[in-house]
C-alpha cells in the first residue's frame, strides 16, 4: 500500500529560481532568488520572501527587483540578525560595463526588515563587495556557505565558477560595525569546486572548510585571524574509486557536513548510471584518509541528482562536543523532478561516533514541472509537548518558476534506558526526548529481496535434483523415482523383449514368454500391445531405436545402453534362455534396417516374435514398425520356423 502524500504548499513566481534558504531562527520564513540574468530577456532578477504559515499555505510577503544589467542571483545564504533585521548574503555578478573597468562586486548583503502590523517586511541592499580577483569576464560567485555564528563573528566561504582560475574565499562577518566581509584567506584551486561546506569544529573558534572537485574531497583547517599561519594547506582526505562497470570515476555533485566527523557526498555515477549517497568518516590524524561509513543507492529510475539538503532533527551540539543519539533527514532531487527522502541514525559510544541505517523513507514524484534547482530544510525548533501535528518543512525550487514546501511529520521518542526517580522524572524525560521522522525507512527491503532470491534458487535446485533422479543421472537423495512412472527413461519406455527358450521344436520356439510373470491373456491385451510400440516411438532419446538379438550369456556393450537400461531377465527365466532381444539406442555404425528394407522372411520372423511376446497384433498392421530399426534374427529361430 502506497504511503499517503505529504502535506504540500506551492507558490508560483514570475522568474526561474536558482537559490533558496530558510531563516535559521524562524522555520516559517523562506528566502528564494533567481532571474533571467543580464540583458533584455524580459525576466527580472529578484529576491522574494515567503511565509510558510501552515501545511498548505506558502505566501510571498516581500520582493525586491534587481538590476537587469547585472547577472541573476546564483547563490544565497541567510545569516543572523542585526537590529532585528535579517541579513541575506547573495552572489550576483556586476554588469558588463563594471567588468570592463576591472570591477565585480559579486558579494551582496541584503537586509530584510521585520514585518509589522502596518506593512510587510521590506528588502534592501546594504553592501556589495569583491572577494575574487577580476581575471575573466565569465568568472562568478557560484557557491556561498555560512558556519555557525560565534560570539563576535560568523565565517563565510564563497567559491568561484568558470573563468581561468578557481578560488575559495574565506571571510569573516562581524556582528557589529560594518556588514562588509573581511577576507581572511584565499584558497587557490586546480579545478573548480563542485561544492563547499563550512563548520565550526572547536570551542576556541576553530573552523574547517571541506570542498570537492569531481572525485576528490579536501579539507582546510583554520582559525579566523590576521595571520596566515592560522590556516592549513588543503589536504586530500578522500578520493572516489574507479567505477568497475564503466572504468570511469564518479562525480561528486554535492557535499554537506553532518558532524565534525562525518560528511555526506551526493555522487553521480558515470554515463548517467545512477546516484549514490556516501557517508564518509573524515580522518582523525594527519596523513590518514577518510573511510566510507555508510552508503545507499537511489532507485535506478534516478540516473542523475541535481540538489541535496540535510538537517539534524535535534538541537546541534556545542562546538567541540560530540553529538549523541540523533537522526538526520536527507533530501535528494533527481533529474526527473522527484525528491528522495532518507534518514541516517547517529550515536556516540564513549569517544567514538557511529552512523548506521542510511535508509529511504519516502519519494515525492513530480514535485515540479521542470528541473529542481535547490532544496532546503527548515531549522528544527524543539516543539512543545502540547503541540499537535509536529513537522519539519522541506522547500524546493525549480526552473519552472515554482517553489514548494512539503511538511515532513515527526514523531516523539523518549529514551527509557535511563532510570529516574519520581521527583526527577520530568527533568529526565526532558533530557531524553528527541524527535525523528515519522516515516520509517525500508530497512529490510534489501534483505527481503535476497531472501526471496534465495528461496527461488533453492526451489530450482530441488526441482533440478528431482529431475536428475528421475532420469537416473544422480544418486537418490529425495527418493522421487518411486513416485513417478519414469516416463523419461529408456528402461520403462523401451524395455527389453523376452528371450527365446532353447529348443529344437517349432512349438517350443514360438512359446515366447515376457520377462514378467503376467499371464498371456494380459500381455495380449490391446492396452499392453499399443503401449510398448508407442513408447518406443515416443521415447525422448537422441537417435533411432534398434531391436536386435544377442546371446544370453553376453552383455550388451556399454555404448549401446542408455543410462539405467535393465536388460537382464529375472532369475527363473534366465536359466532357460539362449538368446535375448533388446531395444537399445542405435550407434552411428549399425547393421539395423528400417522396416521397409527388411526382407520378407525377417519380417515374418519379427512379427511372430513380437506377437507371441504380446507386443504386436495383426489388427495393428505394419505401420507401427515405422521409425524403428531391426537387426537380423539368429539362425536358430530361422530354422525353427522354417
Amino acid at each position: 500500500m502506497a504511503p499517503p502524500p505529504l502535506p504540500c504548499a506551492t507558490a508560483g513566481l514570475s522568474y526561474p529560481l536558482y537559490a533558496c534558504d530558510f531563516d535559521p531562527n524562524d522555520p516559517t520564513t523562506l528566502v528564494v532568488a533567481g532571474g533571467g540574468g543580464a540583458g533584455r530577456s524580459g525576466v527580472n532578477n529578484k529576491i522574494t520572501i515567503l511565509t510558510h504559515g501552515n501545511q498548505t499555505t506558502l505566501t510571498p510577503v516581500s520582493e525586491i527587483d534587481l538590476s537587469r544589467d547585472e547577472d541573476s542571483v546564483t547563490c544565497l545564504a541567510v545569516g543572523g540578525r542585526r537590529d532585528d533585521s535579517l541579513l541575506v548574503y547573495a552572489g550576483i555578478n556586476s554588469s558588463a560595463a563594471d567588468f570592463k573597468r576591472g570591477k565585480n562586486d559579486h558579494f551582496r548583503v541584503f537586509s530584510v526588515s521585520p514585518a509589522s502590523k502596518a506593512k510587510d517586511p521590506s528588502i534592501e541592499l546594504i553592501n556589495k563587495s569583491n572577494l575574487f580577483s577580476v581575471s575573466h569576464h565569465e568568472k562568478y560567485q557560484r557557491l556561498v556557505r555560512l558556519a555557525a555564528p560565534g560570539s563576535t563573528s560568523q565565517l563565510v566561504a564563497a567559491a568561484s565558477g568558470l573563468g581561468n582560475e578557481f578560488q575559495i574565499a574565506l571571510a569573516e562577518l562581524m556582528h557589529s560595525g560594518s556588514v562588509a566581509p573581511k577576507l581572511r584567506r584565499m584558497v587557490d584551486l586546480q579545478n573548480e569546486a563542485n561544492d563547499i561546506d563550512l563548520m565550526r569544529v572547536g570551542s576556541a573558534n576553530e573552523h574547517q572548510l571541506v570542498y570537492c572537485s569531481n572525485n576528490e574531497i579536501y579539507t582546510v583547517d583554520f582559525t579566523p585571524g590576521e595571520s596566515k599561519a592560522d590556516f592549513s594547506d588543503p589536504t586530500l582526505v578522500f578520493e572516489l574509486p574507479v567505477d568497475d562497470r564503466t572504468g570511469l570515476k564518479p562525480t561528486i555533485r554535492c557535499l554537506r557536513y553532518l558532524t565534525a566527523t562525518f560528511v555526506l557526498a551526493l555522487v553521480n555515477l558515470p554515463r548517467r548510471g545512477g546516484v549514490m549517497l556516501n557517508v564518509i568518516r573524515l580522518p582523525g590524524k594527519k596523513g590518514e584518509k577518510g573511510r566510507l561509513a555508510a552508503t545507499s543507492r537511489l532507485p535506478r529510475r534516478v540516473v542523475q541528482a541535481t540538489a541535496l539538503a540535510t538537517r539534524l532533527i535535534g538541537v546541534p551540539p556545542a562546538p567541540g562536543t560530540k553529538l549523541g543519539q540523533a537522526q538526520f533527514a536527507i533530501a535528494v532531487a533527481g533529474h526527473d523532478s522527484s525528491i528522495s527522502l532518507y534518514t541516517l541514525e547517529h550515536q556516540s559510544v564513549q569517544a567514538v561516533e557511529l552512523v548506521w541505517d542510511l535508509l529511504p523513507v519516502h519519494t515525492i514524484f513530480e514535485a515540479h514541472p521542470l528541473q529542481i534547482t535547490g532544496l532546503a530544510f527548515a531549522p528544527f525548533i524543539m516543539p512543545k509537548e502540547t503541540d499537535g501535528f509536529v513537522a519539519i518543512a522541506l522547500a524546493s525550487i525549480s526552473m519552472g518558476n515554482t517553489v514548494s514546501a512539503h511538511s515532513l511529520p515527526l514523531r516523539r521518542i523518549v529514551d527509557k534506558k535511563v532510570p529516574a526517580s519520581k521527583e526527577k522524572q520530568a527533568t529526565t524525560d526532558a533530557l531524553n526526548v528527541r524527535y525523528a521522522l515519522a516515516m520509517k525507512g525500508s530497512k529490510n527491503a534489501g534483505k527481503t529481496v535476497m531472501i526471496l532470491l534465495a528461496v527461488v534458487v533453492l526451489i530450482m535446485a530441488v526441482a533440478g535434483q528431482a529431475l536428475l533422479e528421475s532420469l537416473g543421472e544422480s544418486r537418490e537423495i529425495f527418493g522421487v523415482r518411486k513416485y513417478f512412472d519414469q516416463p523419461f527413461q529408456i528402461r520403462s519406455s523401451v524395455a527389453p523383449l523376452s528371450p527365446v527358450k532353447a529348443t529344437n521344436t517349432v512349438a517350443d520356439t514360438m512359446s515366447i514368454t515376457s520377462a514378467s510373470s503376467a499371464s498371456s491373456s494380459t500381455l495380449a491385451s490391446a492396452e499392453i500391445v499399443s503401449e510398448f510400440l508407442a513408447n518406443i516411438q515416443a521415447a525422448d532419446v537422441d537417435g533411432p531405436i534398434l531391436l536386435h538379438e544377442y546371446a544370453a550369456d553376453t552383455d550388451i556393450p556399454a555404448s549401446d545402453q542408455s543410462p539405467g537400461d535393465d536388460l537382464q531377465a529375472d532369475d527363473a527365466t534366465a536359466q532357460s534362455i539362449t538368446n535375448k532381444i533388446a531395444a537399445v539406442l542405435a550407434e552411428e555404425q549399425h547393421e539395423g534396417k528400417a522396416w521397409e528394407d527388411v526382407s520378407s522372411e525377417q519380417k515374418e520372423l519379427w512379427k511372430a516374435r513380437l506377437k507371441e511376446a504380446g507386443h504386436w497384433a495383426e489388427h495393428m498392421g505394419e505401420a507401427v514398425f515405422k521409425g524403428i530399426l531391426f537387426g537380423e534374427l539368429a539362425g536358430v529361430v530361422r530354422a525353427a520356423v522354417a
